[in-house]
């Protein structure tokens, strides 16, 4: 049979002595523990505004103009960057003419009527610093871009939104239809 041996020091330390028993190491011999979690880049997406419907209006001899709101764009920059490496972002549009989209006899209200003025931007998260809106715009043609809103280098992080107040004017005299425009918004 073994024999063991037990004896207190003076630490309350209890030290086991065994005839031919082995001690074995602590298990952990560290004092810290690491935890590491790795954070993948997200995107920088976009998200249009809603579609809107203007009040109907009776043809007359007199131009008139619409107006409207294009409400709650975003844009959401969770790509990661440090603030130092932020690229920024630019957010812009292009619209058609209003368009009836009759195939035979199409009618149309030139976008050279049309006038965007971007306001209300929100910093759901993040910081607006270095995010801006772009000014009021008139279109000239179906390509032109205008400005909505842009982050800075080192700014955008986080996720941004925005209305687009407008105005759109009907000649005189235009023809009786539904007509439609389309708005394409181009975010880098």
């Amino acid at each position: 049979m073994r024999r063991i041996l037990t004896r207190m020091l003076g630490t309350g330390l209890v030290i086991m002595f065994s005839a031919g028993l082995t001690l074995a190491a602590p298990l952990n011999n560290d004092t810290i523990t690491k935890i590491t979690q790795k954070l993948l880049p997200g995107s920088l997406t976009f998200q249009a505004p809603a579609d809107v419907v203007l009040p109907d209006i009776t043809v007359s001899t007199d131009q008139q103009t619409v107006s409207g709101t294009a409400t709650a764009w975003k844009v959401d920059d969770a790509r990661g960057h440090k603030p130092s490496q932020a690229p920024g972002w630019s957010l812009t549009m292009t619209s058609t003419d209003l368009s009836d989209g009759d195939p035979t006899e199409p009618s149309t209200i030139p976008v050279t009527g049309l006038t965007i003025t971007p306001t209300n931007l929100v910093a759901n998260s993040g910081n607006v610093t270095g995010v801006s809106l772009g000014g009021s715009y008139t279109f000239a043609s179906t390509t032109d871009q205008a400005t909505i809103a842009t982050a800075s280098t080192g700014a955008g992080r986080g996720q941004f939104q925005g209305d687009i107040n407008f105005s759109w004017i009907i000649p005189a005299n235009s023809d009786a239809a539904t007509y439609q425009a389309t708005w394409t918004f181009t975010l880098q």
